[in-house]
């Protein structure tokens, strides 16, 4: 339902539509301008609905992993947080074990290497106060693979 809804909005898909055709008509320059405003509010969108919206929580991080792993352009500091949010207060274990999933897609360019190490050590925290062996052990992982790379 999210990707449908982000689909719709101009979110996700029709990026290269623009690209492939070899001169600039009104339609190609309408989607370009659409993929700049994408991309200037992706994450600020993905980060709201992921601390509002737990109904579309999982589709959305769905999306979230997609489009990151997808697109190197995207800036996702405030989903980063967002993803932080969600491990340290969802109920739903599904939705923390997505969050660190999605967490250690992130590459690090797309949040600031900084930000990112932050980010990996408020991560650790939380583990050590986490409840599901399953999710301790993702967040175990996501940690020793950002620190190997």
């Amino acid at each position: 339902m999210a990707a449908s809804l982000l689909l719709a909005a101009g979110l996700v898909g029709g990026a290269g539509l623009a690209s492939a055709q070899t001169s600039p008509t009104p339609a190609s320059v309408e989607a370009e301008a659409g993929s700049a405003r994408w991309l200037a509010n992706f994450d600020l969108q993905v980060a709201r609905q992921l601390r509002e919206a737990p109904a579309v929580r999982t589709s959305l991080i769905g999306v979230l992993i997609q489009q990151s792993s997808e697109r190197e352009d995207l800036a996702l500091p405030q989903t980063a947080s967002a993803l932080l949010h969600v491990i340290e207060n969802s109920g739903s274990r599904k939705d923390r074990m997505m969050a660190v999933q999605a967490l250690s897609k992130i590459a690090p360019e797309q949040v600031g290497e900084a930000r990112y190490d932050r980010a990996m050590s408020q991560l650790y925290a939380l583990g050590e106060e986490e409840s599901s062996d399953r999710v301790r052990e993702a967040i175990a992982d996501a940690i020793i693979s950002h620190r190997t790379s």
